[in-house]
């Protein structure tokens, strides 16, 4: 479905009162005005189904493709929104289909920004289907009316509402390459770029920036890429600055650089955050860049830590903290004797250590009497799913995970149990 340059009146008015009320039923009904509708309720059931995953309630929101594709999961949203002071009036720079500004409209007034009109018309019916839909489960949502959301239609930094001392941004990472819309992970191909957004951010008592994980940042007369802490306009800016990793389902899907007064009280400067959202709600807040110590065979256990950790670069001050030593430096596992029970960490029994031969694997196995056989692997050129298919057999009773890396420049399968 094309992103329209606007809509008409009857069509907005359409889109705020009876949209989501057509897409909470089952079907739509078999027969709307126009074609518009018919048309706009087709291609909205099928994002319906792509989503249900990251929003509690699939039906209460609207997309374009695109917008779908970058929008934040609701959980992350609401954390997002947490690091506002509730009450507060935010400015949603580019705003997208509004699942942020959602979030942040049921802690206060918002005004959300966007050069796509039609995203705006979007933004308005997902907020106000949203607000109503908490509202009709008598959640307290921190503030008297729902009518404080307005909306700006033009490119940042033209334009920024006028008196709102409070910013969230998604800036669109998506940049015309060779003809091309691709992702680009250079925050100065963002649109907005990150120079632009820090510039404005100095400005306002506070501002929470999304950027994907892996962000960097090249200038544009050289071809150096950096890490955004190295960036000596974060060091110019006389704010303070934080960096939070969020994930939900077992997955990083952005990072957030968090300004003035929204950096939490709790996070010393240096430090990054790794958040779990969803379905396990946890932090974890640690240095950077450390490394622990190394262990040449595993141990009793086996830790696979979160790639939340990964992400933010706290792996290794986490196994530090926990006791774990690196297996084989750069397996990316982590072993211990001690039992440690953590959502940062899937914790593997470690039962015996298998030379990867087939024969031999095959005969291990055997003799234990493993069923269902999980294979992970890492250093190792070994297909996974393959191997999965041919070493679990219909005749055992018990799962076993072997986690195929190099121990020692060998390759090795470490069988184990899920605890």
């Amino acid at each position: 479905m094309p992103e329209l340059p606007s809509l008409t009146a009857s069509q907005r008015r359409w889109l705020l009162e009876d949209a989501h009320r057509l897409l909470r039923g089952t079907e739509p009904p078999a027969r709307t005005e126009d074609s518009w509708t018919r048309e706009f309720l087709r291609v909205q059931l099928g994002f319906v189904r792509r989503m249900r995953r990251r929003f509690p309630s699939g039906q209460t929101w609207v997309w374009t493709d695109r917008s779908l594709a970058q929008a934040s999961d609701w959980w992350s949203a609401q954390y997002k929104a947490a690091l506002f002071p509730t009450g507060e009036h935010v400015a949603d720079i580019c705003c997208g289909a509004g699942v942020d500004s959602a979030a942040i409209a049921l802690r206060g007034p918002i005004t959300a920004q966007d050069a796509d009109p039609y995203l705006l018309d979007l933004m308005l019916s997902n907020t106000h289907a949203r607000l109503g839909e908490m509202n009709a489960q008598n959640v307290e949502i921190g503030r008297e009316s729902h009518n404080e959301v307005s909306i700006l239609a033009g490119r940042f930094p033209d334009l920024f509402p006028k008196d709102v001392a409070w910013m969230h941004a998604d800036p669109d990472r998506r940049t015309a390459v060779s003809g091309n819309d691709q992702k680009t992970l250079n925050a100065e191909q963002f649109d907005p770029s990150l120079t632009d957004l820090l510039q404005h951010a100095a400005t306002v008592n506070g501002a929470v920036i999304k950027l994907a994980p892996l962000t960097r940042f090249t200038q544009a007369d050289t071809s150096i890429s950096t890490d955004l802490e190295q960036l000596p306009m974060l060091e110019e800016l006389a704010v303070p600055w934080r960096r939070i990793w969020l994930s939900s389902y077992d997955e990083c899907r952005q990072q957030l650089l968090v300004l003035g007064n929204c950096c939490p009280d709790d996070m010393p400067h240096g430090e990054h955050r790794a958040a779990l959202c969803y379905p396990i709600e946890a932090e974890y807040t640690g240095p950077p860049q450390l490394t622990a110590e190394v262990s040449k065979q595993p141990l009793r256990f086996l830790y696979d830590l979160h790639p939340c950790l990964s992400a933010a670069s706290l792996k290794g001050a986490w196994a530090r903290e926990h006791g774990l030593e690196a297996l084989a430096d750069h397996s990316g596992y982590y072993t211990s004797d001690d039992a440690i029970d953590s959502p940062f960490a899937q914790r593997l029994e470690v039962i015996d250590v298998i030379p990867w031969d087939d024969r031999q694997v095959r005969k291990w196995l055997r003799k234990f009497g493993a069923g269902i056989v999980e294979v992970k692997c890492r250093l190792a050129p070994v297909d996974a799913t393959q191997a999965q298919k041919r070493y679990s057999r219909d005749t055992g009773e018990q799962p076993v995970t072997l986690v195929v890396t190099r121990i020692e420049k060998r390759v090795r399968a470490i069988a184990c149990l899920r605890t």
